[in-house]
């Protein structure tokens, strides 16, 4: 997806996860997963944060697109993403 779909490098955390309920400071084989996805496909390191549940789903009730269908049955594995600019030139501005 980050081939289309580039992070805002504007923003200190373009990628939040939903925290584990009940312990905020775990974190999900998912938010592992996509730790080593952002690390593996991209020239820079990309911050993550965590959100406690409801206000996710808040946070989500306000994005602007919304995608169900990726296939992940794992608790947890909700991200936003904000969205960011590719350059004239091909890469993430």
């Amino acid at each position: 997806i980050f081939s289309v779909f580039p992070l805002d490098s504007f923003v200190k955390i373009p990628v939040h996860c939903m925290e584990v309920v009940g312990d905020p400071t775990q974190r999900a084989d998912c938010h592992n997963d996509m730790r080593t996805i952002l690390d593996e496909n991209s020239d820079r390191h990309w911050e993550m944060g965590f959100i406690e549940r409801d206000a996710f789903y808040k946070r989500a009730n306000n994005s602007y697109a919304v995608v169900c269908a990726a296939g992940e049955r794992r608790p947890y594995g909700c991200f936003i993403l904000t969205k960011g600019i590719i350059g004239s030139n091909g890469k993430i501005v």
